[in-house]
């Protein structure tokens, strides 16, 4: 298909989708859980020569193939009903979930990246079971990216030990190895609807079910407490833009930069729990990359982390 062709076809969906007069993105009640149809995320991207560029804070930017027509977007009201089934305390928790129109170029499986559920298209339409499986494993992933950061090496190693993982790593030639999946099946087996527990069976079918280990569910529920005040950083590296997260009891305060010699770069605000940095002083300029601080400010006291820029 020719770049005319492609630009037309997604001229013609965005106005597709904007005659739907669609109320917007879809907010799961009780939660800070949003939900962004595919025809907000459509909305969302930009024309880039024949592709759709997609960029949401707080996830890299993804290249949609528009012109994959053949595919078909996960379904609204199952992903909602995914999200309102898990029995895991997310309703302080800032998530934004992306049902995307058109695959991403290279990637064919969903993902999570900080706090955003990136949900993959499939050729036909998703079964019921699929689709909370899917939810539910991503949400997984943004549990331990806001609770238990990579940074923290002590509740990974609670974590490996009560697993039986000793040894395991982040980093795996098979998927279902790796601890980020590992964790993320534990979650959806333990706190997913009846619908994304699949029996009680894991990914990596070697490992017992999380079920047969009692203390693993307190474990993941004692999470919040563990990390209270912490700041995630997401991506770090960065190259123009970061997204700070706060765990949910530190969503008051001020986020104030710094750069390595202590010098004010600029203060934020945050919303939500997040705060999105553009990589500029507060005069405007862009800041030369290399290492800073962001330290949260609020009356009980502060916490802080260290971000790098780099050049793109």
């Amino acid at each position: 298909m020719n770049s005319g062709k492609v630009h037309g076809l997604a001229v013609a969906f965005i106005l597709l989708a904007t005659c739907l007069a669609n109320a917007g993105p879809f907010d799961v009640p009780g939660t800070l859980v949003r939900v962004y149809p595919p025809e907000e995320v459509l909305l969302l991207c930009r024309h880039e020569g024949n592709c759709l560029a997609l960029e949401f804070p707080g996830a890299r930017p993804w290249v949609l193939d528009a012109t994959d027509t053949s595919v078909c977007p996960m379904s609204l009201r199952e992903v909602v009903e995914a999200i309102k089934a898990i029995d895991f305390p997310i309703n302080d928790v800032p998530i934004d979930v992306l049902i995307l129109p058109f695959p991403r170029t290279g990637v064919a499986r969903s993902s999570a990246e900080g706090r955003v559920v990136l949900l993959s298209p499939g050729r036909g339409s998703y079964p019921r079971e699929h689709i909370h499986y899917t939810v539910t494993h991503e949400i997984g992933h943004v549990v331990h990216n806001a609770f238990m950061p990579d940074s923290r090496d002590d509740l990974w190693h609670q974590y490996m030990t009560l697993r039986g993982l000793e040894g395991a790593g982040f980093e795996s030639d098979h998927h279902s190895d790796r601890l980020h999946e590992i964790f993320a099946e534990d979650f959806r087996v333990l706190f997913g609807g009846p619908l994304a527990r699949n029996g009680g069976e894991v990914e990596n079918h070697e490992l017992a079910s999380p079920v047969e280990i009692p203390e693993l569910r307190d474990f993941m529920l004692d999470l919040a407490h563990k990390v209270e005040g912490a700041i995630v950083v997401y991506p770090n590296p960065f190259t123009s833009r970061v997204v700070l997260t706060l765990t949910p009891s530190a969503c008051a305060g001020t986020i104030v930069i710094y750069d390595i010699q202590g010098r004010l770069v600029c203060s934020l605000k945050p919303e939500n729990g997040q705060v999105v940095w553009d990589g500029k002083m507060a005069s405007g300029s862009e800041v030369a990359a290399g290492i800073y601080l962001a330290v949260w400010i609020e009356p009980a006291g502060r916490r802080s982390v260290k971000i790098f820029k780099v050049t793109p």
